[in-house]
């Protein structure tokens, strides 16, 4: 019989697939995330060395300027950092379902953003490196940890 991985409130276990067992716990397979994740690295990778700001395409401008208009308050620079934001929580979602130690979710995303910003600002003359950039990056991946957490939590409940 083939062992299978699975997770159950962030510890590493053998089981079914998504289910709740009798003992009221969430399973999940570990490898759907891992390629979950490896695709979400592609995409990540793509958006941040892509040589020039993602939002200098027309259609991108247009969709910018369309949010601005339509949500009051809302500026250009919030657009980005809800974006940067955004961009994380599937980092810190992913990362949380896992590995067993949330906190070097954060920790990792931390790093990775921070590297990021000095690959931009070393390699990519167009794109302009922020520290405010690795700031919502991380709260992002908080936000993505923090919902795993709730998940689990609400599956545990049952």
């Amino acid at each position: 019989m083939r062992r299978r991985t699975t997770l159950d409130a962030g510890r590493l276990q053998r089981g079914n697939a998504i289910d709740t067992s009798s003992e009221g716990r969430s399973h999940v397979r570990a490898w759907p995330v891992v390629i979950g994740m490896a695709l979400y690295g592609l995409v990540m990778l793509l958006i941040v060395f892509w040589p020039v700001p993602v939002d200098s395409g027309m259609h991108a401008r247009a969709l910018v300027q369309w949010i601005i208009r339509t949500v009051p308050g809302m500026t250009y620079d919030r657009v980005e950092v809800a974006s940067n934001v955004a961009m994380f929580v599937p980092f810190g979602a992913g990362f949380a379902l896992l590995l067993r130690r949330r906190w070097t979710v954060v920790l990792f995303a931390l790093l990775t953003s921070a590297s990021i910003e000095i690959a931009q600002a070393l390699l990519l003359p167009s794109r302009t490196p922020s520290a405010l950039d690795v700031l919502a990056n991380t709260t992002g991946a908080c936000v993505g940890v923090a919902m795993v957490l709730v998940w689990q939590w609400s599956r545990e409940r049952g």
